[in-house]
């Protein structure tokens, strides 16, 4: 058994990871998500979690040193490939779509520009 990161044993990072995974399945980071569909919906409700997963994976594969080394980096940069698809669609799903309504300013106030006192209409409004 190797001795870990920074002094702390690859099982405790895996049930760390692990905990943080299971709880990701259950809290929702983006609130957009019950509103959205398909690949998207997938990718915000669950690549959070299963980047946690894979983290755990990761640290357990390297404290039984099971496999050759590499295998555990594959997973962890697996996981870093599922958190970054995540924070992409997070990021593309915030923004406001283009055709969405733009606000409109208020016709029946006058404008006031620096300096300048807004005359009231002659045509009676």
């Amino acid at each position: 058994m190797t001795s870990g990161y920074i002094g702390v044993s690859w099982f405790v990072w895996a049930g760390l990871a692990a905990v943080a995974g299971a709880l990701f399945t259950r809290i929702q980071i983006p609130k957009q998500t019950p509103h959205t569909a398909g690949l998207t919906h997938l990718a915000l409700q669950w690549f959070h979690s299963i980047t946690w997963f894979l983290l755990a994976l990761s640290f357990l594969l390297r404290g039984l040193q099971a496999g050759p080394p590499v295998l555990a980096d594959v997973i962890g940069l697996a996981g870093l490939g599922t958190y970054l698809a995540f924070l992409t669609t997070y990021v593309l799903s915030s923004r406001p779509s283009s055709n969405a309504a733009q606000p409109v300013r208020n016709a029946a106030r006058p404008i006031r520009r620096s300096g300048h006192r807004a005359r009231p209409s002659r045509c009676g409004h």
